[in-house]
């Protein structure tokens, strides 16, 4: 009977302390009716210190900081100071044992208010890209990977643990490294993911590589074909040639048109084609032309070949001729 007594008593005297309210009663008597306060996610981190010790669990707020010191040592609760404690304090910090009805009813005593939970602003967090978080590559300014997010650690590389030197991960995606301990082959514990977490300091931006995805042979509308350019410049080049080759005024009509087409071929699809991609490398803007520069410079580019080559064994006899009359010279 004196338990329960005890018990009772415990659990109402949270509601015995707060603000301050008037009701009427009579004319002129008035009586103090205590509301609990309320407070924020923000109200208590202000209080994360071992002196100055808020902590949340479930919908209430408490003010550990008398209590601190009294604890058992074999589980330091002081990183729980500013923070929701709940799912830690329910199984003992990864124990997988909860804690007692008496410690329960304890924890009661050092009630302060209720967890408001009036509406946020939403504050979408911060994006960074890979090359930003390159930037912070030293141990005093040291920033991480971890799959999607990025790592603020700089205040926590020296507290390591000795045996794995984390520096060298400063500024890169540790992903891979964190999960198999860079190499050891054994992941994390639960309780160190849950500690990254306090690190995390937005969102990894990515970067697609859209040069990359436009020129792929995989991304590509058309399919490059070697047989049309190679066929078309065949019969048009010998076909003309036979046509023009018993006639001096024609001939010299079809050396200059082929002369033409060498130049437009090699100054606009080979050579103006490829300065236009690698600008587009640059300006983005340019990617909203909607033609397929990469499809045109290459097919182009091989009629371009195949002119040169013929025209070449075309004028073969008359370069030797040349060259023997040089000689004999």
């Amino acid at each position: 009977m004196k338990r329960i007594f005890l018990t009772s008593l415990l659990f109402l005297l949270p509601f015995a302390f707060t603000n301050i309210v008037f009701a009427d009663i009579g004319d002129d008597e008035q009586v103090e009716v205590l509301l609990p306060e309320e407070y924020t996610v923000e109200d208590v981190a202000e209080h994360a210190t071992e002196d100055d010790c808020w902590m949340i669990f479930e919908d209430g707020v408490y003010d550990l900081s008398s209590y601190i010191s009294d604890h058992e040592k074999f589980l330091d609760i002081r990183e729980w100071c500013g923070k929701d404690m709940t799912e830690d304090f329910k199984n003992k910090a990864g124990a997988d044992r909860n804690h007692k009805t008496e410690t329960y009813q304890l924890l009661k005593l050092y009630w302060v208010g209720f967890l408001t939970e009036e509406e946020q602003v939403e504050i979408l967090p911060e994006e960074y890209s890979m090359s930003e978080v390159a930037m912070h590559n030293t141990e005093d300014d040291c920033w991480v990977v971890f799959e999607d997010g990025v790592y603020d650690l700089s205040e926590y590389v020296d507290k390591h643990d000795k045996f794995l030197d984390i520096r060298g991960w400063c500024g890169i995606d540790m992903t891979d490294d964190f999960k198999d301990k860079a190499g050891a082959g054994r992941d994390h514990k639960e309780g160190a993911y849950e500690l990254l977490k306090s690190y995390m300091i937005g969102n990894l931006r990515l970067e697609k590589d859209i040069v990359l995805e436009e020129i792929s042979p995989l991304s590509l509308s058309k399919e490059y074909n070697i047989l049309i350019p190679f066929l078309l410049t065949t019969v048009l080049y010998w076909g003309g040639f036979v046509l023009v080759r018993r006639r001096s005024r024609a001939r010299r009509l079809f050396n200059g048109f082929w002369n033409t087409v060498l130049l437009l071929t090699l100054f606009i699809p080979a050579m103006g084609f490829g300065l236009f991609m690698v600008l587009r490398t640059q300006y983005s803007q340019l990617w909203d032309i909607d033609f397929d520069f990469m499809f045109w410079h290459v097919e182009l580019s091989l009629v371009m070949g195949f002119a040169a080559i013929y025209h070449l064994v075309q004028r073969t006899r008359m370069y030797l001729a040349q060259f023997k009359k040089e000689v004999s010279s």
